[in-house]
């Protein structure tokens, strides 16, 4: 059963970072891989953020990095349409750089994080990640110290280490690529030790493989994994701060690591930070209803997300999208909180917006499904399970409304 729609309780957990985040789970290898795989996939994620200079038939003018900018912004204003088309523009020029198509695989990651059971979606990132590969290793084979190459071709694997972690769950497969892409940042870095942006990598390689259990650590060197847990932290903020094109993402990398810490309030603060910078992004919308949910602070969340609607319709920054999801946020807290009515009310405000976003519509049919069984209503619950049976499959949706049309749902699914 996809660990998207199970429940906590009363609430379907939910995976941190919209659809993954690391929390513990029901097998301790899994839990162990999935955190140690979790900071190093952000962590190359922040390699496609710096502009590659290949020696022959790539420069790096004004235009293109005004092209790289406008799509980098786009993505984390999660404005994907608009990144597609700068970074398409990226690739044809230059169709022989990794450049444009490592970008193109980072655009299709984000759209699958809110539907991972897309198959268009997985063939679509792993051609456009094979050809990063493909492109990379061709500029390597002349020169095997190109250190924008480098740089590309770990973007490459970070980005095929991400979606093993968070929407295919292959988690081998994602600690072998998360791997192999250390050793290209790492040969990136040795080449040019003093680019802040490179330290993302290396830092977050440092935290991760220094954070893991002692029992497991003995054992690391074997598999290649070796750490410095407060080198990989100094090295992480110093490139939140400080990095030219990857703060960002070292700001991502820094949420796990105060997650891990336990520093909930510096974790609180650091995404209230991207949220303000990017308010149109519901990812991080997520994330922060994530943690209310974890730190069983339901009422303090819902307060929140009210708070955060009421601010952004005042600056005029509340796009439907993002009004649409505050309101299923909210859905899922009133949902653990038992305070079903409210759910119920707060999945029609989704349903009633004029919005085409599949995952969004699913999965508040489905849980509106789940608090109307809650309250003894089955006639009424299974109406939304037949309704999900005929939309986009999002998450195991479809699984979970066809378990429930004959036996209500009571709280919490079983395997």
């Amino acid at each position: 059963m996809n660990a998207n729609l199970q429940l906590t309780l009363q609430l379907p957990k939910r995976k941190m970072l919209g659809t993954a985040w690391p929390r513990h789970h029901s097998v301790a290898l899994a839990r162990l891989l999935r955190f140690y795989l979790t900071g190093i996939a952000f962590a190359f994620l922040s390699l496609s953020l710096r502009p590659a200079l290949a020696e022959t038939n790539f420069e790096l003018t004004p235009e293109v990095d005004r092209l790289l900018r406008k799509g980098l912004d786009a993505i984390y204003h999660y404005e994907l349409e608009s990144a597609d088309q700068q970074f398409d523009e990226l690739v044809r020029r230059f169709p022989s750089h990794p450049i444009g198509y490592t970008q193109k695989a980072e655009i299709i990651w984000w759209r699958a994080l809110r539907s991972t059971k897309d198959k268009s979606l997985q063939a679509s990132f792993e051609r456009f990640t094979s050809e990063a590969f493909r492109k990379g290793e061709e500029l390597l084979n002349q020169n095997p110290n190109d250190f924008y190459a480098l740089f590309y071709v770990a973007c490459a694997y970070g980005n095929q280490t991400r979606y093993g972690v968070y929407v295919t769950r292959s988690y081998y497969r994602a600690m072998r690529s998360g791997l192999d892409g250390y050793e290209y940042v790492k040969r990136a870095h040795q080449l040019n030790p003093d680019y802040v942006d490179c330290f993302i990598g290396i830092g977050a390689y440092n935290y991760f493989a220094g954070s893991l259990p002692w029992p497991v650590r003995m054992f690391s060197p074997l598999f290649g994994v070796k750490g410095d847990k407060a080198k990989g932290f100094e090295h992480l903020k110093l490139a939140a701060k400080k990095g030219e094109y990857g703060q960002t993402v070292a700001k991502m990398v820094l949420l796990i690591a105060y997650f891990n810490e336990k520093q909930f309030e510096e974790y609180r603060k650091l995404l209230l930070e991207l949220m303000d910078e990017f308010p149109t992004n519901p990812v991080f919308v997520t994330w922060m209803a994530d943690l209310y949910s974890q730190r069983a602070k339901l009422d303090e969340g819902i307060r929140f997300l009210s708070e955060r609607a009421s601010k952004l319709k005042d600056s005029s920054s509340l796009s439907l999208l993002i009004a649409s999801q505050i309101h299923f946020e909210t859905g899922r807290l009133q949902l653990r909180k038992g305070a079903f009515d409210d759910s119920i009310t707060s999945f029609n405000e989704v349903m009633s917006q004029e919005i085409n976003d599949a995952p969004l519509r699913t999965k508040s049919l489905l849980f509106r499904g789940f608090s109307q069984d809650l309250k003894k209503q089955h006639q009424l619950a299974v109406s939304d399970y037949r309704k999900v049976l005929d939309m986009t499959d999002v998450d195991d949706s479809q699984e979970l409304a066809r378990t429930f049309l004959n036996r209500p749902y009571q709280g919490r699914l079983k395997k």
